[in-house]
């Protein structure tokens, strides 16, 4: 017999307030009866230890997903609940659950590694191939019992439930937070666990703002760090509570001229996702950050995007990001760290370039051109944008541009190729466009009938294509449904 999904947010006759606050109970298997419960309910499962292979339906997990996040905020903000004690003991519980589950896995690493070095010293030394055999046959056991014991033993099932609720529940709250905001700050100051609160605070917005001192703080700390990075969710929470707010924004423009490099970069990172609304102090941040555009820095793209994203309406400020975009003369230089490779700093440029441009879509004028200029001319050197086709850097920004980019339709399906990487980047801006680029849809029938490797194609006439199952199909009918 089937097993119908359970959308409910009632399980065992109890509603989903009290299941949040049995999550948070000081009894250890109270909370983890509350975080199976949650967990299957999160998921549209009647329990945790439901076998999938039995559903008919497939629960919509996706869509569960949604209505779960819709009613754990409708549940933490009624009338009746104590908010300010459940984000108290929910903040804490997430720091003592996920130091606890740091100290249980590394205990179990340690003791591995201990026995993995014995067995893998006494297979050096072996002088016949029994006592070597002996030792691998060993040494397999114990990476499968290690593996067990990670993922495989109830308690620690119960456990991950547990926190894996703790994890979710705090990544969909937002303003309840401000019940406690202290209990964030404990989590802002946990150099370990500063993450969940920054993305917190991004969500929060502008009702944030008196964590606006402590983010400066944590900003300005970048520059004691050892690593030799910017933090991205620093720049987001800042840009999210202080987009129009002039104290904030002339804090982070302050920052612009720090000595540390990181802490610049952050600063310009936070301006960029800040935009136009920056308290009218667009042309302060423009002359501030001309002067070091393309300084050659590591992070320099950082202030090219800010350049571009707050400068977006300045005439001389496109033309810039523009020019940079185009074809140069090569200038190699070594790598630092790998100095018997050369990386052509030109390109380098083109592409931090190319990618502010994305900030340019009012002016397609100016920059449909260059554009598809660049498909043909820019030569990628960022393997990581080479995961979703050819031309995937220039594709995503003429994404950007929708049906104004139409003029580009013909040079992005020209790329198409079943070799190499799957074309996803130039397909998502072929759908963009939308109708203007009905010319090129031979061509991606041709395609999707070369890529299909022999298995059925489904009648577009009668059918919707699924994205991911046929990428090819979905875009035609984008370009034909629009």
């Amino acid at each position: 017999m089937s097993i119908k999904p359970d959308y409910s947010f009632e399980r065992e006759g109890i509603p989903l307030p009290e299941w949040l606050l049995r999550l948070v109970d000081d009894e250890p298997k109270t909370r983890e009866l509350a975080g199976k419960v949650l967990h299957a309910m999160m998921l549209g499962l009647p329990s945790s230890d439901t076998d999938l292979s039995n559903m008919d339906p497939i629960p919509d997990t996706a869509g569960q997903m949604e209505r779960f996040k819709d009613a754990l905020q409708i549940a933490v903000n009624s009338i009746g609940f104590d908010t300010g004690k459940f984000i108290s003991m929910l903040c804490a519980g997430l720091l003592a659950l996920t130091d606890d589950w740091r100290e249980r896995y590394k205990k179990n690493n340690e003791q591995w590694e201990e026995l993995c070095q014995r067995l893998v010293d006494k297979m050096s030394i072996a002088t016949d191939d029994a006592t070597r055999k002996r030792a691998a046959d060993r040494l397999f056991k114990a990476l499968c019992a290690s593996i067990k014991r990670d993922w495989c033993d109830e308690d620690a099932k119960a456990f991950s439930n547990s926190l894996l609720m703790y994890q979710f529940i705090f990544s969909f709250l937002d303003t309840a937070f401000l019940a406690a905001p202290e209990a964030l700050q404990l989590i802002l100051e946990n150099p370990k666990r500063s993450h969940y609160a920054l993305q917190a605070i991004s969500r929060i917005g502008p009702a944030a703002i008196a964590f606006a001192p402590s983010l400066l703080e944590k900003m300005d700390q970048i520059a004691k760090k050892e690593h030799n990075y910017i933090d991205n969710e620093i720049a987001d929470a800042l840009a999210s509570i202080g987009k129009g707010n002039r104290e904030i924004v002339d804090a982070v423009i302050e920052r612009l001229e720090n000595s540390d490099q990181r802490v610049r970069s952050t600063a310009a990172l936070a301006l960029s996702k800040m935009g136009t609304n920056v308290a009218g102090r667009t042309d302060i941040i423009l002359a501030k950050l001309g002067p070091i555009t393309f300084d050659g820095t590591d992070y320099y793209w950082c202030i090219i995007d800010a350049l571009a994203s707050v400068g977006r309406h300045d005439k001389h400020t496109r033309q810039t990001i523009i020019d940079f975009a185009r074809p140069r003369p090569a200038k190699l230089e070594a790598l630092p760290d790998y100095p018997q490779y050369t990386q052509d700093k030109t390109m380098v440029e083109r592409g931090y370039a190319i990618n502010a441009m994305c900030y340019f879509i009012d002016y397609p004028n100016e920059c449909i051109p260059v554009l598809i200029d660049a498909i043909e001319t820019f030569e990628e050197f960022d393997p990581d944008e080479m995961y979703v086709g050819p031309a995937a850097r220039v594709a995503r920004v003429l994404e950007a541009f929708g049906p104004s980019a139409a003029p580009a339709a013909k040079f992005l399906a020209a790329k198409l190729e079943k070799k190499g990487d799957f074309p996803k980047a130039i397909l998502k801006a072929l759908a963009a466009i939308g109708p203007a680029a009905h010319d090129v849809l031979a061509t991606l029938e041709q395609f999707r009938i070369e890529s299909a490797d022999e298995e059925p194609l489904a009648d577009l006439n009668t059918t919707e294509p699924d994205e991911i199952m046929d990428p090819v199909g979905w875009t035609i009918k984008q370009i034909m449904n629009k």
